[in-house]
């Protein structure tokens, strides 16, 4: 495993880790994160950056402008804005995938694979519908979450979503909103409106009753491997099972090969205890 970096074509810099394998590969999965996440701290990254190499595909995890809650970069020539889930804007995430996909491209790779988790998945599913000429071989969408339909049944959606109008009405954009989001994330108000609203273009998935575009993900022509667990609180509730969840979803991937789901008995959103099995059952959909 090394440290690397890459820039987007708008000058952002990016870190990331990679792990290869030791005999010479054509094949590289790269990794995209959740929600204020990041490329190394969740559990999984160490059974990531071991076992794939192990099986001849490298392994690629890196920053992107939703890294972290608030997360300064530096962007070419003199500047240090500041994004991370508070201050993320959703279509920014096509400019931060393609600069991973392209490192990868530059260093020789040509199979490339998109692995990612809880709304790294939504980012995925839109890059390659707004990059047609894609070279992208397969889809890995960890725990994909209905980012609307998550935000929608926390408490405090409503008052979140007044709060955020307000401000922007104010012309105060960038004002963090005074509730966090699900008792978790601080989010600036031009965020919330960016990402969890219906106009949204990050509402991408929907597996609740409410009236929904599927066309992203109905453009998919990849193979796509769903992994989710039982006891997913990104996905699994009250009134939906995961398995309800990933019906509706493989049913909207009408122009897609090969589907394939796997539901892990026992496995929460971060899937402890179930790193191996991941790298396993995705190597044999790939192969």
């Amino acid at each position: 495993m090394h440290f690397v970096s890459t820039k987007t074509s708008s000058g952002i810099q990016f870190s990331g880790l990679l792990s290869e394998p030791k005999k010479k590969t054509d094949k590289i999965i790269i990794h995209i994160h959740g929600m204020a996440g990041s490329h190394y701290e969740n559990g999984w990254y160490q059974a990531f950056h071991d076992k794939y190499p192990k099986n001849e595909y490298a392994f690629l995890a890196g920053q992107h402008r939703g890294t972290g809650t608030i997360t300064m970069f530096f962007q070419e020539p003199d500047h240090y804005p500041n994004y991370g889930n508070a201050f993320e804007l959703f279509e920014y995430s096509v400019e931060d995938v393609d600069a991973w996909v392209n490192y990868a491209r530059n260093l020789g790779y040509k199979e490339i694979y998109l692995q990612a988790h809880s709304f790294g998945p939504s980012k995925i599913l839109y890059y390659v519908n707004q990059k047609p000429n894609h070279d992208i071989k397969a889809l890995n969408l960890i725990s994909p979450v209905d980012m609307l339909g998550f935000s929608i049944n926390t408490k405090n959606y409503s008052a979140l979503l007044n709060e955020a109008e307000k401000f922007v009405a104010e012309g105060k954009e960038k004002q963090l909103l005074s509730n966090l989001l699900n008792g978790e994330y601080y989010i600036s108000a031009q965020s919330f409106l960016n990402i969890f609203t219906s106009k949204s273009k990050s509402n991408i998935l929907s597996y609740t009753d409410r009236k929904h575009d599927w066309s992203v993900v109905n453009n998919i022509n990849l193979p796509v491997m769903l992994i989710g667990g039982t006891k997913d609180h990104g996905i699994e509730g009250e009134s939906l099972t995961t398995k309800e969840a990933f019906a509706k979803l493989k049913a909207e991937l009408k122009q897609s090969p090969k589907v394939d789901s796997i539901i892990y008995e026992g496995a929460d959103h971060s899937f402890d205890g179930f790193e191996d099995k991941i790298v396993k059952d995705f190597i044999k959909f790939v192969e």
